[in-house]
């Protein structure tokens, strides 16, 4: 009765009670030895999201999901490239004669002013009659 308690508390504290070991010596089951290096890496969650879409689309997967780390494999390896994006477009310093039209085609707030003083003017002149 003791041995059977010892067997069922040891398969208790198991994560699989029944593992197969068999494969085991044979040196399946187990993930090869890379002799790669780990790499932690600190990004906001929109660049994780963009970088597994990134390895999605160049096939970086482990276990059915985008792996980041293989596309980082890939790009060490050369088999992918990076090319930066244009930058965005700059405005160019304007020239004096295209700031004179700018000052220009500004409206004149004296003018708009006036307008509408008249406007009310002529409306109250209106009312009268």
């Amino acid at each position: 009765m003791l041995k059977l308690l010892e067997v069922y508390r040891s398969r208790l504290n198991m994560s699989n009670p029944s593992p197969r070991t068999e494969f085991l010596a044979e040196g399946r089951g187990k993930r090869p030895k890379l002799n790669h290096v780990t790499l932690s890496v600190r990004v906001s969650p929109s660049t994780k999201s963009t970088l597994e879409l990134i390895a999605e689309r160049y096939q970086c997967e482990y276990g059915g999901k985008p792996w980041i780390g293989e596309l980082l494999e890939k790009i060490g390896r050369e088999e992918l490239i990076i090319v930066p994006s244009p930058p965005p477009p700059c405005r160019m310093p304007k020239t004096v004669e295209q700031v004179a039209v700018d000052l220009e085609e500004l409206p004149d707030p004296h003018k708009i002013e006036r307008e509408r003083v008249t406007q009310l003017y002529a409306g109250s002149l209106q009312d009268e009659s």
